[in-house]
Order: C-alpha cells, then structure tokens, then sequence
C-alpha cells in the first residue's frame, strides 16, 4: 500500500533532523540539503547506475516493464532517441514513490537493440554490476554474488501521473518489498557539485588542473542560465565562476588536508612559504601578521569536485621562526557534500578580498527577500509593501521630460525596478531625484552603488548642496589617497571623517603608518579596531550611502542595521557574483537597476559570466518590462542619427540641438579618414597595416602609419580649431595602438612636463578584466581602450581602428556592444581613422556605418585631413 506523505515524518540525512510533513518544504527553502529518506527507512534517491545521490538531477527510466531512477548523465549514456528532459524535483518522498509517481512520465526505452543492450551492459560493468536480459525480456543486475530475485523487478500497478511536489499520492496495489533497496548511506551519499552546475559536469570528471584553460573554452561554447531550481543550486554556480576567475589569478599548492572535527569544517598544514608572505600588504607585512584573513575565502577542488569556504581562524607553529601555518576553515552550507574523510589530492586556493566579499555575502542570502528574483524560476512579487502617493507626486527637478518622470514612479511602485538608460540619458539625475523622493518619503538608509567609483561620485556630488549631512562615502583603501582636502566629496568620505575623530593614541599610530614608521601589532590592532567602531557608527546614522558594488557591505553588521533600498548604477557593468553583495545586505525590499544592455557588460575570461544579472531579468521575463529613458542629451543629432536606429530602434529623441553642439570653426560634426586610400593618393606610396605586438605579456595589435595620422588630426584640433586639451579623448580596440598614439604624441607634439600619466581604472569589479582599461593622459588629452572609456564622454572623441587586412577580419570590433560604446563617446565631433575597405568587407554594422558615411560625404580619402 503507497504511503501519503501527510501520514509520514521524514529525516533529513544532511542535519540529522526529523521533520513532520508540512515542515520539509519549509526546511528545504532555506537550506540546501536534499537527502531525505521516510523516518526509520533506509531508502535514499540514488542512480541505479552511478549510485549519485542528488534528487534535483534525477528521473526515472523505464525499460520493458524494469523501472530505474537515473541521473542525466546516465540517461545520456543510454544514448535512447525516446530519452526526454530529467524531471527536476523536491525531495520529500521516498525512493519507491518517486518511482510511482513518475510512471505516467518515464522514458520508455521497449525497442533495445543488441548494441544498446551491450552499452548498457558495458556501463554497469564498470561499477562491479552484472545485468542480463530474461526470458521475458526482464533486465536483472546483480552486484557481487546473485541473491535470488533481489533486483529483479516485476511493476504491476495503477499509478499517478503527478510529478513531484504534489502532495496527494494515489494508493497503489503492490507489494513494497519487491523493490530494490540502496546501499548504505555512508556508501551512497556520494553526490557531486557537477550534477547541479551543468556547465561543467563532464569537464570536471575528466580533466586536471594543468586542462583549467580547457574547461573554460569549453564553457565559453555554453550559454549563461537564465533560471535556477533552487538558491543552493543558484549559489554553486556563483560560486564556481568565482573558481574559474580565480584560477586565472591564481595556481593551486598541494597542501595536506585532514579532517577536524567533521565533514564540514577542515583543517590545513601549510608550509611558511615566503611566497605567502609576499601577497601581504606592504603595511601587513611591516606589522608581521599572518597570511590569510579571517572570512577569506578559500576554495578546496580535486579532480572531480570543487568546496567552497572561510577561514574561522589562523596561527603561527612558531611565531618568531614560522615553519608551518595552521588554518581552520569552514565550509559553506550551499556545498553539495562534506570533504572526503581520506583524500591527499585535493588542492587549495586562497582567493582575493573581492572574492571572498561574494561569497560571506552569499551566506546571507537566504535570509533576503531577493531569493525568488535572484532564482528566477516563478515571477517575484512586484508590488512595494510601502504605499508611496505616486498620483500626486512633485518631481525635485523640473526640468525632468515625461520619459524621466514616469521611470521615476515606477521605480517607487514596484519592489524590484529595470530601467534602462541609453547614452546621455540622464541616469545620473533620475538616480539623485529617486533618491531625494526616498528620504522625502521616510524610506532610509538607502544604497546607492555602481561598477566604478566615477560613476558613484557623480550621483554623489549632486547630493552634497542640500544632503551634506546625511550622506556618507565609502572608498576602498586603495583609492583612499584620491580623496583627500581637494576632492569635491572629501567632507562625506568616512575615513576623512574619522580621521578627525580620533583619539591621540590613535593619531599618533596613523602618522606612523603615512610616514612608513615601525608600528607594534597591538598599536595596529588598536588603531584598526578603533577605525572600525568610528566607521560603523557614522554608516549607522548616514541616510545615504555610496560606494562601489564590492565595497557595499561595508560597515553593514551592526545588529539591527536594515537597509531597505538599494539601487544600482551601471548594472551592467557588475557581474552578477558582484550584484550579489548589495542585495544580501539585511533587510533590502527594494531593488532599482538602472544601466544599458545594448552597451558592454564587464569583460571576463569566463564567457559564462557575459549575461548581467540586468539582461537576466531581462531576459527571464519573471520581473515585468523595463522602463526606458528616451531622450539622450549627449551627442550632436547627426552624431546619435545611426546608434539610435541600429541599437536602440529608433526609439531614442533629441534632447539637444545642432545648433547646441557646434564650435563656430566645426561643421562637420563626424568624418572617417579612410587609410586605404593613402596608396593611392599619396607620393610616397603610404600603407596603413596592422602589426601583432606584444605589451606586457599580450599579444595585441597596434597600426604605426595610423598613429602618425590621429597625431595630425589631434594637432589639427588643437593649432587650428582652437579645441582644449582636456575636451578630447582618443580610443582604441587595442592596448598595443593606445600606448604607439600615446608614444607619438609625445614625440611630436609640445606636451608640458614631457609625460605620459596613467590614470588607473577606477572599476573595483572582481571580474573587470576590460581590454586595457587604464587611461593614459598626456597633458590632458585622454588616451584609452574603447571598453575604458565606457561612461565617460569628450567633446571631441577620435576613434582609430587599427585593422588593416584583406580578409576583413576586425576582431573585438565584431561586437555591436563595443561599436555602440565607441560611437557614442562625443557630443560634438567624431573622427574616425582607419581602413574602411577592411571594416566594411563583410556584412554588418560597421558596413552599414561607412555606407552610411560614404551617402552623406563625410569620407575623408587621401593623405591630407580635411576638416
């Protein structure tokens, strides 16, 4: 007779829990276990084949009238043309009625040939089975000696064709003791991360550590997910792009791993290796402290299976001499098994201070209310729990357009809100009104965080004149130097402000530390621990806080700290591991998204990782239409003519005129110089080619003949037009073009100083690895990568292209996002310089640009510019 599950009570073999019925789901939801057997029942969801335990990954299969539970990847081994879809479902029945349950829905495989019999032969064979076909054509597998009819199974009955996850289970006529049992649990519960992050699965399984770069071509080929079944399954697969970007950074040791105390929690040796000491700070190796943090995040990985972590604590064998390192740290509960009890394979890697930031921010997530938009896989609740009186709402700036007025309402109605914000739309305003609405309405503290610290002062600077007093900046403390007395944010930055509230004590160690002097740990252990009670107290009572997505949980573990509101600029730009430590800070209700997906989006090696969690939304459709800003104030109206019908489908309106973007001695507000024309028109025969060259390590691509003509172009700017400096900006696609530009101006043009300054990119992304993002300036004129530039605009952009060759291979420039960003930079002049024939040989958008350029007689051919 079947069981009904509101009769059973059920136990959790992760936590050692027994649950009644209606308790289980409650359990799942907020945790990530998923071994569940019927109390006092020793059967366990398994694969029949593999013997993995994972129920989220599992199906049944039915061949001939023998019923088998299988995982994915077993049914794909069968290699069956009638195989369908794994079913996906909850673990809260028994291994027998997932059986029944699924009958109505099983793969039916009748029609074996020999060959697929000799597979699937072959494939218990490999696991110490034997199977054999009967008579009647009844499969039977026998693992070591046969006993009787124990496997052999004879399925008579009248069945539900419910899946799992229906509580209502109809009673069955058959005899329970017929059915297989498993192994024992200790032997079985042998799960693997791989089942449940797809991507990687069989990579996993077969390659080693020296084959990194193999999985992650092989990832590359798949596309990001846009859905997840559940937020442990949602958290692996953060986590494991966190892995492959790490990786890149960093290459495993093989220390000696042994287990504390139990499968969650691990012990490691180390030796005191001087490289250990050399990824300390500066000042953390002056004070002598130990490697390693407490919370950073460390991963463990052997050949099969990747563990996710923190450090709980840390000590020196000796303190005087070190010889060896001693670490315990604590695995997260999202990981889908405990370390082996035996293994001396299994590599470590100490990850950075942003990637440890995701994944302490993960662990709080499934307290937030974000779990169901984060997961994707029903629709989130829309609707703000606030009732904001948005019919009758009056707009701080009047000058805002319909456009403007109405993202701003929705942003206020609904709980999570997409708005997307071409170029020049004026995101930077709407963010500064949504944020005064909120603090008019009594809705406080509020978040406010982008990708770049450019992009957050901004919105920041606009607040100052009327909310001084209530908004607070926080900076990482690699760019604390930058805001000293002459920033325009100085006066809000936390550590400015507490640098004046200091003790004497304290001051005293703080010179110390500016002027390189020797300062005792516990002089430092004071100072830090007085820094952060000063910092936490400030962000407590600030109403708005700015900072980068990675620094946004600073200072946010005060008890009862809440932050309702968070909203994110360039959401784009973020990924989405990134994304994650905002929304996990506690009490966030509402979430603002504002950015642009038809521009580029942070630039990983790992190509999983192109989807932002804005497209996502996006695309997922599980949080309603987003709103779209469509009025760009930025560029000249010819300028924005061909960006606004081939990215944004003509829907985007002039907010400027002409007549607003022109200099009396320029008329012509964009022109391509075409170097393919230089052989012909020139007496010396001049070529434009591209040449591959290395710069720091890279091959990249640079054009010497190319370079020369910006330099004239930028001297025709600035002798003749009359045009300032610090009004023009140069781009590139490659680095090795934007060092050759930089090192020709400087040779032939007047520069003061006779220098080159690196202006770093301000992008605290983990995952920004965009082509070459450092701005090189040389006396004012900004030199950068088409990716480094995104955000920023100039009068006057010139725009080399490099590219030069007879297939009409154009490379990064294949992207319409990069082509979109490189197009939309000027407000009043656009140069372009490059071989046209190259960029338009094969069909696409730059071939629509240059016939578009070419009908309007803006090509510029020969060796003269003419302008």
């Amino acid at each position: 007779m079947g069981i009904t599950i509101n009769d059973s009570s059920f136990n959790c073999l992760d936590c050692r829990k027994r649950f009644p019925s209606d308790k289980v789901m409650s359990h799942l939801e907020t945790t990530t276990h998923k071994h569940f057997t019927l109390f006092d029942d020793h059967e366990v969801l398994k694969c029949d084949f593999c013997f993995k335990v994972n129920a989220r990954r599992l199906a049944c299969v039915k061949v001939n009238e023998c019923l088998f539970v299988s995982c994915d990847s077993c049914i794909a081994e069968l290699d069956s043309p009638e195989a369908q879809e794994p079913s996906v479902f909850q673990m809260f029945k028994t291994y027998q009625e997932i059986r029944r349950d699924m009958y109505g829905k099983m793969t039916d495989l009748l029609s074996f040939s020999t060959k697929k019999f000799l597979k699937i032969e072959k494939r218990f064979s490999k696991r110490g089975l034997k199977v054999w076909k009967d008579d009647l054509g009844n499969f039977t597998i026998i693992k070591g000696q046969p006993k009787g009819q124990y496997y052999k199974q004879q399925i008579s009955a009248t069945v539900s064709k419910k899946m799992i996850g229906d509580a209502n289970i109809k009673e069955l006529t058959q005899d329970d003791n017929n059915l297989p049992t498993s192994e024992k649990i200790a032997e079985v519960i042998d799960d693997q991360l791989a089942l449940e992050t797809a991507p990687v699965e069989s990579e996993m399984k077969t390659c080693s550590f020296k084959d990194v770069e193999k999985i992650i071509h092989k990832m590359s080929k798949k596309p990001p997910k846009l859905h997840y079944s559940t937020l442990g399954h949602y958290l692996r697969e953060m986590s494991f792009c966190v892995y492959l970007e790490e990786l890149f950074e960093t290459f495993p040791s093989d220390p000696l791993i042994y287990n504390k105390s139990n499968a969650n929690k691990y012990y490691v040796e180390l030796d005191y290796q001087q490289e250990m000491v050399e990824r300390l700070s500066d000042k953390m190796r002056s004070l002598k402290d130990i490697p390693f943090s407490p919370h950073q995040l460390f991963i463990l990985a052997n050949e099969q299976n990747v563990w996710y972590g923190y450090v709980e604590s840390r000590w020196l064998d000796n303190a005087d001499s070190p010889s060896r390192i001693n670490v315990i740290v604590n695995l997260y509960n999202w990981n889908s098994k405990g370390l082996p009890r035996r293994s001396n394979d299994i590599k470590i890697f100490p990850c950075s201070y942003n990637a440890s930031r995701i994944l302490n921010s993960m662990d709080k997530l499934y307290q937030s209310q974000m779990k169901t938009l984060l997961i994707g896989k029903s629709a989130h609740s829309l609707t703000d729990s606030v009732n904001y009186d948005i019919d009758n709402l009056e707009f701080f700036n009047s000058a805002f357009n319909q456009y403007q007025r109405s993202a701003v309402k929705y942003a206020l109605k609904m709980s999570v809100s997409l708005i997307r914000a071409p170029f020049g739309t004026g995101k930077t305003v709407l963010i500064v009104e949504l944020v005064r609405q909120l603090l008019r309405m009594g809705v406080y503290p509020i978040r406010v965080v982008a990708a770049s610290n450019l992009a957050v002062d901004n919105i920041a600077q606009l607040m100052i004149p009327q909310y001084k007093d209530d908004i607070l900046r926080i900076v990482s403390q690699g760019v604390e130097s930058k805001y000293r007395n002459s920033h325009q944010l100085s006066g809000v930055c936390v550590h400015n402000k507490v640098g004046k509230l200091l003790g004497d004590k304290c001051l005293e160690i703080k010179k110390k530390l500016e002027t390189k002097k020797p300062v005792k740990p516990n002089e430092f252990k004071l100072y830090r621990r007085e820094c952060y009670e000063l910092s936490s107290k400030l962000a407590s009572k600030a109403k708005v806080i700015f900072s980068t997505t990675s620094c946004a949980d600073r200072y946010s573990d005060n008890y009862g700290y809440k932050v309702p509101v968070v909203i994110m600029d360039e959401s784009t730009e973020s990924s989405e591991p990134s994304c994650l430590i905002p929304l996990s800070l506690p009490g966030v209700k509402k979430a603002i998204f504002v950015g642009d997906d038809k521009q580029l989006s942070f630039f990983s090696k790992s190509k999983y990782l192109t989807l932002s969690l804005f497209e996502r939304l996006i695309e997922n459709n599980k949080v309603g239409e987003p709103e779209m800003l469509h009025t760009q104030f930025r560029m000249h109206p010819i300028l924005s003519a061909f960006p606004n019908v081939h990215f944004y489908n003509g829907l985007l309106a002039n907010g400027v005129s002409a007549e607003e973007r022109t200099i009396t001695s320029i008329h012509n507000p964009v022109v391509w110089w075409n170097t393919a024309s230089l052989e012909k028109h020139s007496e010396k025969a001049i070529t434009a080619s591209e040449s591959v060259v290395s710069v720091d390590g890279h091959e990249t691509y640079d054009n010497e003949t190319e370079a020369d003509l910006v330099v004239k172009v930028i001297k025709k700017l600035v002798y003749e037009k009359k045009v300032k400096r610090k009004d023009i900006g140069i781009i590139t696609p490659y680095r090795g073009q934007k060092v050759r530009i930089a090192n020709a101006l400087l040779k032939d043009m007047k520069v003061q100083n006779n220098k080159i300054v690196d202006i770093s990119d301000d992008n605290e992304e983990l995952f920004n690895d965009k082509i070459s993002s450092t701005i090189m300036k040389l006396d004012g004129v900004e030199i950068s990568s088409i990716d480094g530039f995104q955000g920023k605009e100039k009068k006057f952009i010139v725009l080399s292209l490099v590219r030069s060759n007879d297939k009409g291979s154009i490379g990064f420039l294949n992207d319409k996002r990069r082509t979109n960003v490189a197009l939309t930079r000027a407000k009043f002049g656009l140069i372009l310089v490059g071989d046209l024939t190259c960029m338009r040989k094969k069909d696409g958008t730059w071939k629509a640009y240059g016939e578009w350029l070419k009908a309007n007689g803006r090509i510029i051919e020969g060796d003269e510019f003419t302008y």
